[in-house]
């Protein structure tokens, strides 16, 4: 996909772009395959980072993370194609994967605070991939971010002192933690 003059000038001017119909369907069948996927390894114990909120059917999935390395399809798209192309586009050079991660709305889940999450009002849970990227030369940052977040978490315990349940670096997470 290529990136207009004017698509570019208006990311450059509004730190976001968006390029609705970019996926096709072949692709957003993969994509959606993964997911399902993803959330199954949270259940049984599978790679990546999951973390869990109490929703009013029980604990629910909250967010999976760190699963690029483990995640075939996943790893690929956003690594390499359609992702990476029209970031290095926008970047002027070739791209490196930040961190990666789902976050999951179950009915009546509130979500986090930074991604304006509203209230679930659907009957069917919602999950958004969100990526974080930055230009090639400034380095690979990834694995350092999801290190020091091992040790945040780990020195942290499992709640912030308000008793939100410690799913992301900052107190964000909107919903009830798991008693």
């Amino acid at each position: 996909m290529q990136i207009s003059e004017t698509q570019h000038r208006s990311w450059k001017c509004d730190g976001w772009l968006a390029l609705h119909g970019s996926i096709d369907e072949r692709l957003l069948r993969i994509l959606r395959q993964a997911g399902d996927e993803l959330a199954s390894w949270a259940t049984a114990g599978g790679p990546g980072l999951h973390h869990f909120e109490m929703a009013d059917r029980g604990p629910a999935l909250a967010r999976s993370e760190r699963f690029a390395d483990e995640h075939t399809a996943l790893g690929s798209f956003l690594r390499s194609g359609l992702a990476t192309d029209i970031l290095a586009q926008l970047f002027g050079e070739p791209a490196a994967l930040f961190k990666e991660k789902v976050n999951y709305k179950q009915p009546g889940g509130a979500g986090f605070a930074p991604h304006h999450s509203k209230t679930n009002k659907s009957p069917r849970p919602r999950r958004v991939l969100y990526l974080t990227y930055n230009a090639a030369s400034l380095g690979d940052f990834r694995d350092r971010y999801y290190a020091d977040k091992d040790a945040e978490f780990a020195a942290g315990g499992s709640e912030f002192e308000s008793g939100s349940p410690r799913i992301s670096i900052s107190d964000d997470f909107l919903d009830r933690p798991i008693s």
